[in-house]
């Protein structure tokens, strides 16, 4: 899954849709009891990124230790989501 360039999907309109894409990812893994694996994942739910949660995951992933950019962890969606509060 490419990750889209922020610029590209800053509608506010968007906003509603993407918040709801990354609680059902969340929400998923919890009823898994387990994180939901990426690759799975990318294969049955869509998160359009918008540059604020572009700019969170990419900071969260620096702040630990060799994780990579496109590893989409719950820690950094529920970080996210709690800011939109």
């Amino acid at each position: 899954m490419a990750i889209p360039k922020p610029e590209t999907i800053r509608k506010t309109s968007l906003q509603p849709s993407i918040d709801k894409a990354a609680q059902d990812w969340i929400d998923q893994g919890r009823e898994e009891k387990k994180p939901v694996p990426t690759a799975k994942a990318r294969q049955t739910t869509t998160i359009i990124l918008d540059a604020d949660l572009h700019t969170k995951i990419k900071v969260y992933c620096a702040q630990q230790k060799g994780m990579k950019f496109n590893n989409f962890v719950e820690e950094a969606l529920e970080a996210y989501l709690k800011s939109k509060l």
